[in-house]
């Protein structure tokens, strides 16, 4: 019969993807007492993998900003920029592209960035209660600094001020100031915006730790590719993967940016485009930086990660799944972090990493059913705050099956 057949009183349910996203869902539908089972081939290897651990409510807004949009335009043809795009560019891509732009609208940014901060908010504090409750994630509140080479303390007043109308603590630092919170830095800082209450934890560790936790609730973690599913009517009731059949009362879908093809498999359509990044990884940095720093013309991130450093940046449309990280971006990344933090020319490269995250046109991302099949919940889109969102995202995914199953006739008989 299945896995549906397995022992047990709750609702049976399949997550596909075991990332941040897929651990953190399958911990909390464990602990809901649902049965769970996971199915990754190479959990927590997507863009769990390569990014830089931050938990930061203030840096949950859209993309999809008029900022943002004129800066991609003016970097348009230029390797090192921000934003970028590589052939092929596929016609999804300009599909994309074309949504992004209409929701860079005014309106629509203000009350994305809300809800995004809101979740955010509620992710951070969710995940310093699970490590006071035992769960290492090597979570620490290292604080947060967005170090400027170009504008003077009182240019940085201004994004102070909408930040804190947004609820988020900071504080405008001058050059002196940056450099007493963050010895290290380079000479070439001017300015900087300091957020004392933002974190960083271990991706990898973090990872591990809520599927280790959702295991030891009760949920199952099988290393199996879903190639097909099974449908009765318009409700899928089993996923057929290389090794056999599970079957199930709801799935859930947490694939990040290859949910496009996951979600044609059970017949939706997902607004998710892949974004690719790319990230440095030096060893031996332990006492080289103290604190999350961000480089705020050059969109580069440097994370502190107990004996490793990571430098992040880039957001590249186009391109082939399966291109290794282009030389001139890792130098570029390498050269913007060693010109912030001068020290961390010294250390040595372990790691270079290039990935997708999961972007949808309005930056928010996609947590609930779609057309097309009422059993399946999508939890993905979560462009590079999949890590600040993790906790608020699962909530909603056992929000959204209890309201499944409370409108079941059903559960009504029961």
């Amino acid at each position: 019969m299945g896995d549906a057949a397995r022992s047990g009183d709750g609702e049976h349910v399949v997550v596909v993807g075991a990332g941040i996203i897929g651990a953190a869902v399958a911990r909390d539908l464990a602990a809901s007492g649902r049965r769970v089972t996971v199915l990754d081939t190479s959990p927590g290897t997507g863009s769990t993998a390569g990014n830089a651990g931050l938990v930061v409510p203030s840096y949950a807004t859209p993309m999809s900003t008029p900022e943002n949009l004129l800066a991609g335009l003016r970097s348009l043809g230029r390797p090192s920029a921000p934003l970028t795009f590589a052939l092929p560019l596929g016609p999804a891509t300009v599909g994309w592209l074309l949504r992004f732009v209409l929701a860079c609208r005014p309106a629509r940014v203000r009350r994305d960035t809300a809800e995004l901060h809101r979740l955010a908010r509620w992710s951070h504090d969710a995940y310093h209660a699970m490590q006071r409750d035992g769960l290492d994630l090597g979570l620490r509140r290292a604080g947060w600094l967005w170090a400027s080479s170009v504008e003077p303390p009182d240019g940085l007043r201004r994004t102070a001020e909408r930040l804190r109308r947004a609820g988020a603590t900071c504080e405008v630092l001058d050059a002196p100031g940056a450099r007493a919170l963050e010895p290290g830095l380079g000479d070439v800082v001017t300015s900087g915006l300091w957020f004392p209450e933002e974190s960083v934890l271990d991706p990898g560790r973090a990872s591990a730790a809520l599927l280790a936790d959702a295991v030891a609730r009760g949920a199952r973690l099988r290393t199996e590719k879903v190639v097909g599913v099974e449908r009765r009517g318009r409700r899928v009731h089993a996923v057929r993967t290389d090794h056999g059949v599970i079957e199930a009362e709801r799935f859930v879908l947490a694939t990040g940016a290859r949910v496009r093809g996951t979600a044609r498999l059970f017949g939706l359509r997902v607004p998710v485009q892949p974004g690719y990044g790319w990230s440095v990884t030096l060893g031996g940095g332990r006492d080289v930086v103290q604190h999350a720093l961000m480089d705020l013309e050059r969109h580069v991130v440097i994370s502190p990660m107990g004996d490793q450093v990571r430098i992040t940046g880039g957001m590249e449309f186009g391109g082939r799944p399966g291109s290794p990280p282009r030389s001139a971006a890792l130098e570029h990344l390498r050269e913007a972090g060693f010109t912030l933090v001068p020290g961390l020319r010294r250390l040595e490269q372990v790691d270079a990493w290039r990935g997708a995250r999961p972007m949808t046109p309005s930056g928010l991302p996609v947590v609930g059913r779609r057309r097309g099949a009422p059993n399946v919940v999508v939890a993905a889109g979560h462009g590079p705050l999949g890590i600040t969102l993790a906790p608020s995202t699962a909530r909603r995914v056992v929000e959204v099956l209890d309201e499944i199953a409370d409108a079941s006739p059903a559960t009504a008989t029961r």
